[in-house]
């Protein structure tokens, strides 16, 4: 890295550009040998508020499966290169979910993260496929990264937080007011049905922004159930656990220890 008197930059490719950030995979010489790593930096002046937060939510946030945060002298955020994202990784083959033992491993590793930010008091709020990443040459570690919108537990900080098809139906009815926990379980049981069957649980040709369709339990259920079917044919019992982290009412969902238990 740039701080390091001895540090060579071998290698730049850029990974993602967006509106307000460049993500780039470094790799180094360091005196302790080589070491690869991914840059996010600023693209216009609209992203410096979330990268500003997603630092400060970083050191906060350190432990299991969550994405380490080195500390750099200048604007950008340092990470070691963690993988390829989840989404990329269902990519390959997308006539079937994961095998059963991978899935396994990988939702244990979510939830331990997930269990972890909540165990801190701390809400991600934007877990999706794109925001996990596997490093499948490091015994597939599952690693949690962009905490852009995270926040500490309590009242709501951004007005519209989360990706369409990841939010939780009281989000998408009654807005930001209705932040908590309980909105990550929904967007971690999301990404279970996904890994599980690869498809999305809430495809565009649904038109999930329309607050009709899920304002309403009957509407809802009815939807969820059929959807459901496609777990239940590969696993009844984690088709119960997705249930249970999906269902309407964020009250009723279980926290995420006792999702890590069902898991275990």
């Amino acid at each position: 890295m740039n701080e390091h008197v001895n540090a060579r930059m071998l290698d730049s490719k850029l990974l993602c550009y967006s509106g307000y950030f460049v993500l780039r995979k470094e790799t180094w010489e360091l005196p302790e040998g080589r070491k690869i790593y991914a840059r996010k930096c600023l693209n216009n002046r609209a992203g410096k508020k979330l990268l500003i937060n997603e630092k400060k939510m970083l050191r906060a946030a350190q432990g299991p499966n969550i994405v380490p945060f080195i500390e750099t002298k200048d604007k950008s955020l340092l990470m070691p290169f963690a993988g390829e994202p989840l989404i990329c990784i269902l990519a390959r083959d997308r006539s079937r979910g994961l095998p059963r033992p991978k899935f396994e491993s990988y939702a244990q590793q979510l939830m331990k993260g997930v269990a972890h930010l909540h165990h801190l008091g701390i809400w991600h709020l934007d877990l999706k496929l794109a925001n996990v990443l596997v490093d499948e040459s490091d015994e597939d570690k599952l690693t949690i990264i962009d905490f852009g919108l995270s926040q500490h537990a309590g009242r709501a900080k951004n007005k519209d937080p989360g990706t369409m098809g990841y939010k939780s139906p009281e989000m998408i009815c009654r807005g930001h007011k209705t932040l908590s926990a309980k909105t990550d379980i929904f967007a971690a049981g999301v990404i279970l049905f996904e890994l599980l069957t690869n498809y999305k649980l809430f495809p565009q040709s649904i038109n999930f922004l329309n607050k009709g369709f899920v304002a309403k339990e009957d509407s809802y259920y009815e939807y969820l159930n059929s959807r459901l079917q496609l777990v239940e044919v590969i696993d009844n019992h984690y088709a119960q656990l997705i249930r249970s982290m999906l269902v309407w009412n964020p009250k009723d969902r279980p926290d995420a220890d006792e999702v890590l238990g069902f898991l275990q």
